[in-house]
C-alpha cells in the first residue's frame, strides 16, 4: 500500500477540504495522513487533522523556510494551498519542494501572477479577447469619477476573499477611503458562477460551473451545480489561455440572460482550490483523486469526467470543543 503525506496549508476552517482528501487517499488504496498547518494553534482543522504544525504567515520572510522543514519533518509528499499569499511562494518553491519529494497543488509562476493581480488579470483577458469588466486605475477613477457609471466596485488589485469590496454609488462615495492600489470595475449584472477547472498539460481536462447561491465572509455558502456549456467553454477558454496554468483554477464569471446563452463577463481568475471546491467533489468532480494520483507519480485516470448538475450545497458552522 502507497503511503502519502498531505499538508493542508492555512488550514483554518478547511475541515471538510481535509476529509475529502482523506476519503480520496482511502479510494485510491493510500495509507494517508494529512498534516493541517497554520499561523495559529486554535486552527479547527489543525484538532481534526492526523497531526498539526504552526507556521509562520506566508508573507513572512521565515515562511519559506519553516515550510521547507516541515515538509521534510514530516513526510510530506504533496502540499495543497488554500489561501491567495502562499501562492507566489508555493510557484517559486516548486523546484526545491519536488527535491524534497513533494508536489505542490499550485501552478507556475505566470499564471501566480495573472491570477493574483486583478490589473493584470484584466490586462490579460482583454489580450486575449476574453470578456472582462470595465476597469480603472485609481488614478484613472479619481480623474473621471464625475462621469464613471455608477454604481461601480471598488477593491483591493490584489485582495481576495470580497476583504476591502465595496460599491460606490457615486463620485463622492468612490473617492472617499480610494487607495491608490485599488483598481474600480463597472458593476456587472446576472447570476455568478464559479467554476472549478483542472488543467493537465495545458488543457482544461475538467470544468464544473456551480452557481453560487449565497455568499457569506466572501466565501459560497450556498451554491448549486449547473450543466452551462457557455459558462464552461468560457472558463476553458480562459484557463487554457494563461501561460502555465496546473491544476486547480477557479474562474468567477457572471452571466446575465436565461435558459439559452447569456452575455458573459469573467470577473476574476484564483490559482487554487476554491472555497466552495467541496460541491464540485460532492458531484463528482474526481481532482483531489488525481492531485494524490500525480504525488505519487501515478498517472490521472482519464475516464473519470463525469459530474452531475443540480447537486445543492448548503454550508453550516460545527463547533471543535478541545
Amino acid at each position: 500500500m502507497a503511503d502519502l503525506g498531505v499538508l493542508l496549508s492555512s488550514s483554518g476552517r478547511r475541515v471538510e477540504l481535509l476529509d475529502l482528501i482523506r476519503a480520496a487517499m482511502t479510494d485510491l488504496g493510500v495509507d494517508g495522513r494529512v498534516v493541517a498547518a497554520d499561523a495559529v494553534a486554535t486552527s479547527p482543522a489543525a484538532h481534526l487533522a492526523d497531526a498539526a504544525v504552526v507556521l509562520p504567515r506566508a508573507t513572512a520572510v521565515e515562511y519559506p523556510g519553516a515550510l521547507l522543514e516541515a515538509v521534510a519533518r514530516h513526510g510530506i509528499g504533496l502540499v495543497v494551498p488554500t489561501i491567495d499569499t502562499e501562492l507566489p511562494v508555493l510557484a517559486g518553491l516548486r523546484d526545491q519542494l519536488r527535491g524534497a519529494g513533494a508536489h505542490a497543488l499550485v501552478s507556475g509562476p505566470l499564471t501566480v501572477d495573472i491570477a493574483g493581480d486583478k490589473r493584470r488579470t484584466a490586462r490579460h483577458l482583454a489580450a486575449h479577447g476574453l470578456p472582462s469588466p470595465r476597469q480603472w486605475s485609481a488614478d484613472e477613477a479619481r480623474a473621471e469619477a464625475p462621469s464613471l457609471p455608477y454604481p461601480v466596485i471598488v477593491k483591493p488589485a490584489a485582495g481576495s476573499a470580497s476583504v476591502g469590496v465595496r460599491t460606490a454609488a457615486d463620485a463622492a462615495q468612490l473617492v472617499a477611503g480610494l487607495g491608490d492600489t485599488d483598481v474600480v470595475q463597472a458593476l456587472v449584472p446576472g447570476a455568478e458562477y464559479t467554476v472549478d477547472v483542472w488543467v493537465d498539460m495545458g488543457r482544461a481536462v475538467s470544468v464544473v460551473p456551480r452557481r453560487r447561491i449565497e455568499v457569506r465572509a466572501g466565501e459560497v455558502s450556498k451554491g448549486v451545480t449547473e450543466r452551462r456549456e457557455d459558462v464552461a467553454d468560457l472558463a476553458r477558454a480562459v484557463a487554457e489561455s494563461l501561460p502555465d496554468a496546473d491544476g486547480p483554477l477557479t474562474v468567477q464569471i457572471m452571466r446575465d440572460g436565461g435558459d439559452h446563452d447569456g452575455d458573459l463577463t469573467v470577473l476574476e481568475i484564483n490559482a487554487r482550490l476554491g472555497g466552495g471546491y467541496p460541491l464540485s467533489v460532492h458531484a463528482g468532480a474526481a481532482t483531489l483523486r488525481w492531485a494524490v494520483q500525480r504525488a505519487l507519480g501515478r498517472p490521472r485516470e482519464p475516464e473519470r469526467l463525469a459530474w452531475d448538475a443540480d447537486v445543492l450545497m448548503l454550508r453550516y458552522d460545527r463547533s471543535v470543543i478541545v
